[in-house]
């Protein structure tokens, strides 16, 4: 009786399932290359085909910031000032904690101070050829109107069988937003180089400033005003061991954000100075930031830094490059 009512039961139909199937996914390993090589060549297809755009429009686009000085001059007469244009706050920094470029330029939002610290190694080339150490502390502080940014750095080598390597720097810059993009700015850089036998140069400076670029991504910020500079060398020879000159200085600092996790920044200083015997001084420095880690607040660090000096005096190159790596941490 039992193997009848099994029986029975295995010969009932099923009730039909009427909800909708759920299709399952198919994952990207089960893609034939075929497929796969059709849509790696639709993408490099769209960024070629916008490839002549961004051509066409990278020039005129360069040539609207470089001309904004002159477009926004009218600022600068009495009575036409337009408001200052503050940097808008992200919530969602690209960079994670690191924050080595300030974005928070928000009215709403109470200034805060910010510091970085560097610590590692360099090659010099010109009137010493060694290895050194070098250390470097900086803080900014920014606001709605006005930024301010100073930095203290060291470099230090002993030899025994050669001249000593030890340099020491220090530098503060206060930025006060005018209106509209225009800055008024004052400057003040104190230096010691042992290679170089400078026992101080301290160069003050005051005068205008354009925010060329200032949002989340990328700062430029281009500085000119006269300078007075004061110079005791401790080798002078013949000449006198202190000088004080007029020039003038003529700056750019760049900073930008690329691959969405690193960071360019570039500087680059022009000193004429204006006395019996004219001299100009130049200095380069760039620097590639690479986080350690996708969010964090340590990076790695590698540079370059040239300064040309016309007329250094006797037994100092023209020339004195630096090729630096090092470890940075930054606060959030």
């Amino acid at each position: 009786m039992l193997w009848l009512v099994a029986l029975l039961i295995l010969t009932v139909d099923a009730p039909e399932e009427h909800g909708t199937p759920i299709p399952r996914a198919r994952p990207a390993s089960e893609r034939t290359l075929k497929e796969q090589t059709v849509e790696f060549a639709a993408t490099i297809k769209e960024e070629v085909v916008e490839l002549p755009t961004v051509a066409v429009h990278a020039p005129i686009d360069m040539m609207k910031v470089v001309l904004g000085p002159i477009r926004d001059s009218y600022q600068l007469v009495p009575g036409w000032q337009e408001p200052v244009l503050p940097v808008p706050q992200v919530k969602d920094d690209p960079l994670g904690t690191t924050n080595l470029m300030v974005r928070d330029g928000n009215s709403l939002v109470a200034p805060k101070w910010k510091y970085r610290i560097e610590g590692g190694g360099n090659f010099r080339y010109g009137t010493a050829d060694t290895s050194n150490i070098n250390t470097l502390f900086a803080a900014e502080r920014r606001s709605a109107y006005s930024l301010f940014t100073t930095k203290f750095g060291a470099t230090y080598n002993h030899l025994d069988n050669a001249a000593d390597n030890r340099r020491f720097f220090g530098d503060s810059k206060y930025d006060w937003f005018m209106s509209g993009r225009w800055i008024v700015y004052s400057k003040e850089e104190l230096e010691n180089d042992q290679a170089r036998h400078i026992e101080l140069r301290s160069v003050t400076s005051a005068g205008l400033g354009y925010r060329l670029l200032d949002d989340a991504s990328v700062r430029w910020i281009a500085r000119t005003g006269p300078t007075v500079t004061y110079l005791n060398l401790n080798n002078p020879g013949p000449d006198e061991s202190s000088t004080v000159r007029s020039g003038w200085l003529i700056d750019s600092e760049f900073r930008r954000i690329f691959w969405e996790h690193c960071r360019l920044e570039w500087n680059c200083s022009v000193f004429p100075n204006f006395a019996q015997q004219q001299t100009i001084r130049i200095r380069n420095e760039v620097g590639v930031l690479f986080p350690v880690g996708h969010k964090s607040c340590w990076n790695w660090k590698m540079g370059l830094r040239d300064e040309y000096t016309e007329n250094p005096g006797p037994t100092v190159s023209p020339h004195d490059t630096e090729m630096y790596f090092a470890i940075v941490y930054s606060s959030g």
